[in-house]
C-alpha cells in the first residue's frame, strides 16, 4: 500500500460490504446424504429403517396374519432339475450334489400344491366374510419360490422377505411386487417373519431353513409368540433323518409336549388339512376370549401412527386402507407384553362373527382380517 503524503486532503468513504462474485453455497440434509447413510456411523439408521417400513407396507397391504414356508433355496421343480442334469458335466461334483437333492423336487411340487390349495382355502373364507391368512417366505429360490407360485397360481398375494446376498441377485418372480423386501440385516428380516406368524411349514433345508426354523421353535417354547402356531415339518424321512427331538426330550431338554406339537408329513393334503384345521381352533379360542384382532394404533391426535406412509402412497396413486382400533396391548407379538409399540390389540373384533364383531361384506381381494 503506498505511503499517504502529506498535504492531501483524503476523503474518508463508508467501508462497503464485501461482495464476493461467487455462487452461493448449495447444501444437503443429513439424511438424504446417501455417502453418509452408508457409512458405519448411520448403521443405527439403517436398522431402524429395516424395522419401520416394513411395518407400515405391511399395514398398508391389509397383511395382519402370516402363514411362513421355510426350505432350501436348492429345491427344484421337476423341470428345472432336469434342464439342470442336461448341462451337469458327468462324474463332477456338481452334477454328483445336483442327484443328491433330487428327492426335494417331490417336496417342492407338494409345497406348490400345498400353498395353492391353502390360497383357494382362504379365498372361500374372505367370501364367507372371514380374515385371510397371507403366504409369506424368504423371496428366495427353491421352496421359497415353490410356495410363492402355488400362491401366484391361485392369484392370492404372497410375502417375500428377501435378504441381500452375494448369488442372489433379487427375490423370485412369484412374490406379490408390493410385498417384495430386501434386508440387509438378517436379524431384522427374522423379526419380521416371526412378528405376524401364524402358522410354520418347514420344507427339506440347510444351515439357513434350520436357523429360521429354530428361531420360531424358541419363540414358542419361552412363550415370546403368545398366540398358539401350528408347526409343521414337510419331508419326513429327512427331519426324522437329521433332528431327534424325542432324543431331546428323552435328555430331558425338551418337554413332550414340545415334541408332540411338531406335525411331520409327506403328503400336502395331509398338511393342508392340519393347518387348516389348526388355525381354526385357534381362532375359536380366541373367539371365546373376545378375539383380539391385531391393528394400527392411532396417535394422541386420532390419526394413524402410520399415515405418513400412507399419505407417500397416497401421492403414489395407491389407495389407503386401515382397519379400526381401540387401545388396547399388544401381546401377540414376539416380544410379547406391549414391547413393539406399532400395533396393538382390538378386542371384540374380527371377521369370524365372533361375539362383538362387526359384519362387514368384504370385496374383491379385501377380506376383513383373521381374528388371531
Amino acid at each position: 500500500m503506498p505511503a499517504m503524503q502529506a498535504g492531501v486532503d483524503y476523503e474518508k468513504k463508508e467501508d462497503a460490504p464485501y461482495q464476493p462474485d461467487l455462487p452461493t453455497v448449495k447444501t444437503e440434509k443429513a439424511y438424504k446424504n446417501l455417502v453418509f447413510l452408508n457409512t458405519p456411523a448411520a448403521r443405527n439408521i439403517r436398522i431402524q429403517c429395516e424395522f419401520q417400513e416394513p411395518g407400515c407396507r405391511l399395514l398398508e397391504e391389509e397383511v395382519h396374519n402370516i402363514v411362513m414356508f421355510f426350505g432350501s433355496a436348492r429345491a427344484k421343480s421337476r423341470e428345472e432339475f432336469e434342464r439342470a442334469l442336461e448341462t451337469a458335466e458327468p462324474g463332477s461334483p456338481e452334477r454328483d450334489k445336483l442327484l443328491r437333492t433330487e428327492f426335494m423336487v417331490k417336496f417342492y411340487e407338494g409345497i406348490r400344491t400345498l400353498t395353492e390349495k391353502f390360497s383357494d382355502w382362504n379365498h372361500q373364507r374372505v367370501h364367507d366374510g372371514k380374515g385371510r391368512y397371507v403366504v409369506g417366505t424368504g423371496g428366495g429360490p427353491g421352496m421359497m419360490q415353490a410356495a410363492n407360485e402355488g400362491a401366484y397360481r391361485a392369484e392370492a398375494p404372497s410375502v417375500g422377505f428377501g435378504i441381500s446376498l452375494p448369488f442372489e441377485t433379487g427375490l423370485n418372480p412369484y412374490v406379490s411386487p408390493p410385498l417384495a423386501f430386501e434386508f440387509h440385516y438378517f436379524f431384522t428380516r427374522k423379526f419380521w417373519m416371526a412378528y405376524k406368524i401364524c402358522g410354520l411349514v418347514c420344507a427339506p433345508g440347510g444351515f439357513g431353513t434350520l436357523d429360521e426354523l429354530f428361531e420360531i421353535l424358541t419363540l414358542k417354547q419361552t412363550g415370546r409368540i403368545k398366540r398358539p402356531i401350528p408347526i409343521i415339518l414337510f419331508g419326513k424321512s429327512y427331519w426324522e433323518g437329521i433332528l431327534n427331538f424325542q432324543a431331546m426330550c428323552d435328555h430331558g431338554m425338551i418337554s413332550q409336549d414340545d415334541v408332540n406339537s411338531l406335525f411331520l408329513t409327506d403328503d400336502a393334503d395331509e398338511a393342508l388339512k392340519f393347518l387348516c384345521q389348526s388355525l381354526e381352533d385357534v381362532e375359536a379360542d380366541f373367539e371365546s376370549q373376545g378375539s383380539p384382532f391385531l391393528a394400527p394404533m392411532r396417535d394422541s391426535q386420532g390419526g394413524y401412527v402410520h399415515d405418513a406412509m400412507g399419505r407417500m402412497r397416497r401421492q403414489s396413486g395407491e389407495q389407503a386402507r386401515s382397519p379400526e382400533l381401540s387401545p388396547q396391548t399388544d401381546t401377540n407379538s414376539p416380544g410379547g407384553g406391549g414391547s413393539q409399540p406399532e400395533f396393538q390389540m382390538v378386542q371384540g373384533q374380527q371377521g369370524s362373527g365372533g361375539q362383538g364383531a362387526e359384519k362387514k361384506k368384504p370385496s374383491g381381494n379385501k377380506p376383513t382380517e383373521s381374528v388371531i
